[in-house]
């Protein structure tokens, strides 16, 4: 089934009377889309940058990291052997940060422990 389109009215709606060109949908999700933007706080986000910050060096030989790309905030944890560990920080150019803080630290620790908790009870 197909609808006649009324183009005069069609037109009416489109254009005000004073000539003025009455906003599309498109330009109203457009100029909604720069108000959200300039609401948002700006990031300087690079995937270009690579960041590791050394949780523990363990004494069989590991090193516990954080890896993150663009941000240092959104990162993995990672383990590898001293010496990958080093050819990887070469191979991604990082930029080595700071350990972390007391505070982080602890969060840090008690999630690793509630994660091997939930391995030791799905073993079970």
């Amino acid at each position: 089934m197909s609808e006649i389109i009324d183009l005069p009215a069609l037109a009416r709606f489109l254009f005000m009377g004073d000539g003025q060109h009455r906003p599309t949908s498109q330009k109203m999700m457009e100029t909604s889309m720069k108000k959200q933007e300039a609401l948002e706080p700006q990031t300087n986000f690079d995937p270009a940058r690579r960041y590791v910050r050394v949780c523990k060096r363990r004494d069989d030989g590991f090193v516990e990291f954080e890896f993150s790309i663009g941000e240092p905030a959104l990162a993995v944890e990672l383990m590898l052997p001293e010496t990958a560990f080093h050819e990887f920080c070469l191979a991604n150019e990082v930029i080595l940060l700071e350990p972390a803080s007391g505070e982080a630290v602890d969060w840090v620790a008690r999630l690793n422990q509630a994660s091997l908790r939930d391995i030791e009870d799905a073993a079970k």
